[in-house]
């Protein structure tokens, strides 16, 4: 029988930081143990050992230390805060986060007995339609993706099987929760991705963080025990500073042949000799930036890339507001061992990711003001040490004492009073683009350019275009191209079609229409009355209109297609006009 494959885990990890809550782990844990509801029954025993019991089961990947053996996709990543969690994760954070909702989580507590008892508020699935946001994620939350990332070493013989037995395991039927706070609808995205005949070990999950773990993860160390009973209250684990990470082994390398390289794109359409020609120019020293519409797989091609050649890596989004101090540093208050705070230089993208021993991809890079946020970087792209105008642990504001910065190319003499910050001669910045928004940006330096190969990505051709968004839409079984037709051939005629958005100097890759696919269907799933027309404005709003941002020069164009379809109605035409105005700036 089949695996899931390495794209389904991808597609699935993207969806759970998009679209769950890390309390989604307590709310799974206690459906497992058939935790009772209401005022009927007595509560069960639960805690962190139940919880721990699950992370153990499912989020405890090759690659963890005994310090942080849990890696948890849920909820979108927070600054600073590791997917790594300790191994008390259970009794401090989930057991905060249960505590902060008793409206949801009862807890009772029984005269001399040291355990808490807990179960489910009579009106919990009133409160999940209110606040699921806080506490499982979005509604309803696709079974798909998380039986993927569960059942991700295991066989089952479909998709279709892997979902049921999510769904029989965490009792969402006996439970009441299927179809309002979970769906077991197929998720399109994942089902245009065929099962493969090779397992996906757990050791998957190292390349799809960004890189190979560290070093101390790599060998069989012994797991920490886990916690036999939840800690008091509001308490944290005290005096256990945070293990310090180990330096990341770099094993990487820039020659790697063609047939590796095709492996590692296979399933992205049409970037083949993209992909060989940017493989070469990073093998040749270059940096790399990809151009191309939106939603053509750039930063995507980048990740794959760098998993192939094996390098970590780091993913950055350049802004208008990016300034030196984003991109290589600048004086920042950091905290002291006295509690105070004192002013010292933090590291921006390009340097954090070269003192962390990782390729740094840097998406939307042309929307920075590039000789503004990126000049010290210049010189050192072409062999030239550069010291920057900084000092480590003190600032020149101040007078204090610390040692200069400087950035250099090859190993040197230690010298007194500065640190050193070696850019490897593997490191390379991968950039991506969107060419339709070059004409309202700030324009690139010749500077700049000459240190890059730009490398073009094109959509696929035409027909293979619509073959895919045919089959993200589901034909069967109750699929968009079953149930709504028109949508389906509304977004085919405005993605897939020479007449549509490319007509207009906009067009957009397959990630943007697959998304007004998964959309849709979630919304169909809450309201089976949701129309065609409402559907089409709804997705246009939420994923077309951002890529027009500032192009008021596009406005118009883009309304005049809409007229071609002639069902969507001038009422909806009218309406998504004003909201694209918000992004567009047009004013009539």
């Amino acid at each position: 029988m089949p695996y899931f494959v390495e794209d389904h885990l991808r597609h699935a990890l993207d969806y759970m930081a998009d679209g769950t809550h890390p309390l989604l782990i307590s709310f799974l844990a206690m459906l497992r143990l058939q935790i009772p509801v209401g005022d009927g029954p007595p509560g069960l025993p639960f805690g962190a050992p139940q919880e721990h019991d699950l992370l153990g089961q499912y989020f405890r990947p090759q690659g963890g230390t005994p310090e942080r053996p849990y890696y948890l996709p849920f909820g979108p990543p927070r600054e600073g805060d590791p997917r790594w969690k300790p191994a008390n994760y259970g009794g401090t954070s989930l057991q905060r986060m249960r505590t902060g909702r008793p409206d949801f989580f009862k807890k009772e507590t029984v005269a001399g007995s040291p355990r808490k008892l807990f179960r489910l508020a009579e009106n919990f699935r009133e409160i999940l339609a209110r606040d699921h946001r806080s506490i499982v994620g979005v509604r309803p939350l696709s079974v798909h993706n998380l039986a993927v990332w569960f059942y991700r070493t295991e066989e089952f013989p479909d998709q279709t099987a892997a979902i049921t037995r999510f769904a029989e395991e965490f009792r969402l039927s006996d439970y009441g929760l299927i179809g309002s706070v979970f769906t077991t609808a197929p998720d399109p995205g994942l089902s245009v991705i065929a099962m493969g005949a090779a397992p996906l070990t757990d050791q998957a999950i190292l390349d799809l963080i960004g890189g190979p773990a560290p070093a101390a993860a790599l060998g069989a160390a012994p797991a920490a025990p886990l916690p036999d009973a939840e800690e008091e209250e509001g308490e944290e684990a005290a005096g256990t500073p945070p293990p310090a990470e180990a330096a990341p082994v770099v094993a990487g390398t820039w020659d790697i042949s063609k047939t590796e390289v095709l492996r590692a794109i296979d399933g992205l359409k049409g970037v083949e000799e993209a992909a060989l020609r940017a493989m070469a120019a990073l093998r040749a020293g270059m940096h790399v930036v990809f151009t191309g519409p939106p939603g053509c797989g750039k930063t995507q091609l980048a990740q794959r890339l760098c998993r192939a050649s094996g390098f970590a890596w780091s993913l950055s989004t350049a802004t208008d507001a990016w300034t030196t101090f984003e991109a290589i540093g600048g004086y920042f208050p950091l905290p002291t061992a006295t509690g105070g705070e004192r002013l010292d230089f933090m590291p921006g993208a390009i340097v954090a990711a070269m003192q962390a021993q990782r390729i740094l991809i840097l998406d939307e890079i042309n929307r920075a003001d590039i000789d503004k946020a990126f000049g010290e970087l210049f010189t050192l792209l072409s062999g030239n040490d550069v010291d920057l105008p900084f000092r480590q642990n003190g600032s020149a504001e101040e007078g204090a004492s610390g040692r200069r910065i400087r950035l250099v190319v090859r190993d040197a003499a230690a010298e007194p009073g500065v640190e050193q910050i070696r850019m490897p001669s593997w490191w390379r910045l991968i950039g991506a683009m969107n060419d339709a928004d070059k004409a309202s940006l700030k324009r690139l330096s010749f500077a700049f350019v000459r240190r890059f190969a730009f490398v073009p990505l094109d959509l696929p051709p035409w027909g293979e275009y619509a073959a895919l968004l045919t089959a993200a839409a589901g034909e069967g079984g109750g699929g968009l191209g079953a149930t709504h037709p028109r949508f389906v051939q509304a977004v085919q005629s405005l993605f897939a079609t020479k007449d549509g958005l490319a007509s207009i100097g906009m067009p957009m890759g397959f990630a943007i229409p697959q998304a007004m696919m998964r959309q849709a269907r979630s919304e169909v799933a809450l309201d089976a009355e949701r129309s065609e027309a409402a559907l089409l404005a709804s997705t246009l709003e939420l994923y077309v209109a951002p890529q027009f941002q500032g192009r008021a020069d596009r406005h118009a164009e883009l309304l005049d297609l809409l007229k071609k379809i002639e069902w969507f109605g001038d009422g909806p035409r009218r309406e998504f006009g004003r909201r694209l105005a918000v992004w567009t700036g047009y004013v009539e």
